[in-house]
């Protein structure tokens, strides 16, 4: 889930091994950083 969207879903082993959703992968590869700003939130890849 990222802003309250679900992004990637299905079975755990197939989502960490192989996520179709490009934020999953960044996510998963520790890529994705997530910043949380008072009254808003904001991710980013890279």
């Amino acid at each position: 889930m990222l802003d309250g969207t679900v992004i990637e879903q299905g079975a755990t082993e197939r989502v960490s091994d192989d996520p179709d959703d490009d934020r999953a992968r960044a996510l998963v590869r520790g890529e994705l950083v997530y910043q949380t700003i008072p009254g808003r939130t904001r991710h980013s890849i890279g």
